[in-house]
């Protein structure tokens, strides 16, 4: 019954995400599932249940993939809701924010770092927002 849930979960996401999971394993859309779950669930909580998720998987498992998932399904199903995901490299910005862009488009997906020349009040007005870790100690209530 387990591995029959899992084969379904892991056969809707592809077909949600056609193009996303095709060089995943069903290990990775699998884990990449459980962290986009997290972020719909976190959507939808309560103000008790406020805070952060810590979910550990190891590199190369498909959590980025899974934020990307998430945070699509959460910016269509909760379009009041404001997102802010942060990495540590610049670089995983832009493809964060490339991957973004291509299900929500520029209009709501907003980005921030360093080297990216752009209108930092215009692009964290956005819905989404992908920034470095560096961001939130030199910009404090931004």
């Amino acid at each position: 019954m387990a591995n029959q849930i899992l084969k379904e979960a892991v056969a809707r996401r592809r077909g949600e995400f056609p193009n996303d999971s095709v060089f995943l394993s069903d290990w990775q859309v699998h884990a990449a599932n459980v962290v986009c779950s997290a972020i719909v669930d976190k959507a939808a909580s309560t103000p008790q249940d406020a805070g952060p998720k810590y979910l550990p998987f190891p590199t190369g498992s498909g959590k980025t993939i899974g934020a990307v998932w998430g945070i699509v399904q959460v910016a269509r199903d909760y379009p009041d809701k404001k997102i802010c995901f942060l990495t540590p490299y610049q670089s995983a910005v832009d493809r964060v924010h490339d991957s973004l862009t291509k299900y929500l488009g520029h209009k709501v997906v907003g980005k921030y770092h360093g080297e990216a020349f752009v209108d930092k009040a215009e692009e964290l007005a956005k819905q989404i927002v992908v920034l470095t870790h560096q961001f939130v100690p030199h910009n404090k209530g931004a």
